[in-house]
């Protein structure tokens, strides 16, 4: 996802997420800008609390945010220029029993 311009507040206002569900508790991993700092966090199972294994700080739009999976693990990145990509610190999650819906995509409007 290439951000152009942004906003500074203090909660995340861009992310990429996947999630194993569509419940509220279901495990995830997200990586987003979040005021000056892009972030990476994850609920490895469902039902267990959040956490944010990682943060980048002084981070600025113009920037890209990629999220990938390989089997069931998930590794944020950013990158300033669209071309050479940073993992993000503590990137790496397990979502067990994750299987994605074939052709399922869903974007959601600020």
């Amino acid at each position: 996802v290439r951000l152009t311009s942004y906003v500074d507040e203090a909660r995340p206002r861009a992310a990429v997420m996947i999630r194993a569900g569509s419940s509220p508790e279901s495990a995830y991993a997200m990586v987003a800008l979040s005021g000056s700092d892009v972030i990476f966090q994850r609920r490895a199972d469902a039902k267990q609390a959040s956490q944010r294994p990682g943060t980048r700080s002084g981070m600025r739009a113009p920037l890209w945010l990629r999220l990938s999976r390989t089997g069931n693990r998930c590794r944020g990145y950013l990158s300033q220029d669209g071309s050479r990509w940073d993992a993000h610190p503590g990137g790496r999650c397990a979502l067990d029993g994750y299987a994605p819906p074939a052709g399922k995509r869903r974007s959601f409007g600020a």
